[in-house]
């Protein structure tokens, strides 16, 4: 029996639910666009890595002679040593204000509730104070309200699996409601997606495969994955994302420490940042990230946070700034028994994730297809909240004006809509039928990226995580769920494995290592700007297979 089906019409649709799709979704509407916004997650009130709040937030405000667009462009090679497309930064530096302003307007609360100011701090990555710290428990309910109140149809527990393709360009996107089942034909004039970065990848410190760190853990690759299989182009799907959080407790929050002036310190009691980079705690997260891995693998781990020496003034900002992001982290430190002002707090690495690895986009963040657009973390570039926030919006704008320049009706291939819900059903079974698990296959997922894709890779390695990933795909032909909630995660570990694949390819093609844990290949472990400076590219080939090229990273 066929699931029952709803087909929507409209001119924008916007795949995902966090901060880059809810502006995506408010800039398409407050250009006149009629926006469908699509979330997978139960409600966009707590859906995307903001979803248990935010406490900061980066701003280019021109209060201070440092503080604009062209300063934080010209500080961009120091604090970001990977590859970027400086004419995707340019526009979220010259349209950050703007968006920063329209989100005060519809009530994000960036400003002291008390002086009327902002507070204002260096981050990791910086050491001039371009973030502004803010109570922002409720930032994402805040912004849920406002896309409601835009009148944006959202539609909510539906995950998308495919793009809807004609002409050479999207025609709109096909999923299925993960608790009834129903198909969902959603027909558009232009697409957003903006579907995070990919969790689940890899092992996790703290054991819990649904705890993560800085993302929730139903990001599992969907946007990269439907629009490579469309036809879009990916880039810098080698680089990985790793931080430094507390052990046992995979949470964000470094920002807020060593911004007050907390120290990173090893079981000698040594501040060591200061061998790796010359801002010392203030360094980019990735060459943080790599000091404490080469500080573990050298014998002089456990490492620490120490914010013993801070005044009380400066704890008290630490715990409010943990409050209003990841609260259950002062439940954490209570239960351990630790007071960060008599005790240095136990620090590691958290799992692996890609983030600003994905759909590649130009300046108008639209994709190498034809009315696809992405902005956040699902693309090339990564530039946390503040850029999700800041080029979602670009996106959405200038998908409202691709959709108002269509001309026409929106014609879909039924076949394309069988086909992908033939795929996305295919594990669906009688409950006494007997098969694959997503969990176990799953689990090989983890342990084959852990041990070949990890923090060192080399050739041979690599060479051999391709072999294991293509035989886990191959695999996937033999999941079967009883359920429709199973089935919607029979689909993640699918997207799972094709990610890891991209992956896997790219990070096989570069041969150097470049910034820091994102990509340490041992057989070629220095940076090689004079043949590697270069974007790495996949896309789809005729055959289906996976096509590898290179573009040069032009521009500062």
């Amino acid at each position: 029996m066929r699931p029952p089906e709803t087909e929507l019409q409209t001119d924008v649709l916007v795949i995902g639910g966090g901060a880059a799709g809810c502006l995506a979704a408010m800039a398409a509407r407050e250009h006149g666009a009629k926006v469908t916004l699509v979330e997978k997650a139960g409600s966009i009130t707590r859906s995307g890595s903001c979803a248990s709040g935010m406490d900061h937030i980066v701003a280019i405000l021109n209060q201070e002679p440092w503080d604009t667009p062209e300063d934080y462009l010209g500080s961009l090679a120091a604090s970001r040593p990977g590859l970027i497309d400086t004419m995707v930064v340019e526009v979220y530096a010259r349209e950050n204000k703007r968006v920063f302003d329209y989100m005060e307007q519809f009530g994000a609360p960036f400003r002291d509730a008390k002086t009327g100011k902002y507070t204002r701090i260096a981050g990791m990555g910086g050491q001039k104070a371009r973030t502004v710290s803010f109570k922002g428990a409720r930032i994402k309910p805040i912004m849920a309200a406002q896309v409601r109140k835009l009148g944006v149809q959202v539609v909510e527990r539906v995950a998308l699996q495919g793009l809807l393709t004609g002409g050479g360009r999207v025609m709109g996107a096909t999923g299925f409601h993960i608790r009834n089942g129903g198909l969902h034909i959603l027909k558009a004039k232009s697409v957003v997606i903006a579907t995070g970065g990919v969790l689940r990848l890899y092992a996790s410190p703290c054991h819990q495969v649904y705890l993560t760190a800085n993302g929730p853990p139903y990001n599992t690759g969907e946007g990269h994955v439907m629009a490579f299989v469309a036809g879009a182009s990916l880039a810098n799907m080698e680089f990985t994302t790793t931080s430094i959080v507390p052990a046992g407790f995979s949470a964000a929050g470094a920002t807020g420490f060593l911004s007050m002036g907390a120290y990173l310190i090893n079981t000698r009691g040594e501040r060591y940042m200061f061998k790796y980079h010359p801002w010392g705690e203030h360094a980019p997260r990735n060459i943080a990230a790599l000091a404490m891995h080469r500080e573990y693998a050298e014998g002089r781990g456990p490492c620490f946070m120490d914010c013993r020496h801070l005044s009380k003034e400066a704890i008290d900002f630490v715990k409010r700034g943990i409050l209003h992001e990841k609260a259950t982290l002062m439940d954490y430190f209570d239960a351990r028994g630790i007071d960060m002002a008599r005790d240095p707090i136990p620090y590691e690495l958290r799992e692996i994730s890609i983030q600003g690895s994905g759909i590649t986009i130009n300046e108008k963040c639209e994709s190498t297809m034809e009315g696809l657009f992405a902005a956040g973390d699902c693309t090339s570039i990564n530039l946390a909240f503040s850029g999700a926030c800041t080029l979602g919006f670009v996106a959405g704008l200038r998908a409202a004006e691709k959709a108002s320049a269509f001309k026409g009706s929106v014609e879909i291939d039924r076949r394309q809509v069988d086909e992908l819900r033939d795929m996305s059903y295919a594990p669906l079974t009688s409950p006494d039928a007997s098969g694959l698990r997503y969990a176990d296959l799953e689990n090989d997922l983890r342990q084959t990226m852990s041990t070949y894709v990890g923090f060192d890779r080399e050739a041979e390695g690599l060479q051999k995580a391709l072999s294991r990933l293509q035989t886990l795909k191959e695999s996937t032909s033999g999941l079967t769920v009883t359920n429709y909630h199973d089935l919607m995660r029979a689909n993640e570990t699918r997207n799972l494995i094709d990610t890891a694949l991209l992956m896997a390819t790219a990070a096989l093609e570069r041969k150097e290592s470049r910034a820091g844990l994102s990509h340490c290949r041992s057989d070629y472990p220095e940076k090689d700007d004079e043949n590697w400076r270069r974007f790495i590219v996949l896309s789809k080939g005729d055959n289906g297979q996976v096509r590898v090229s290179s573009e040069p990273v032009t521009g500062r």
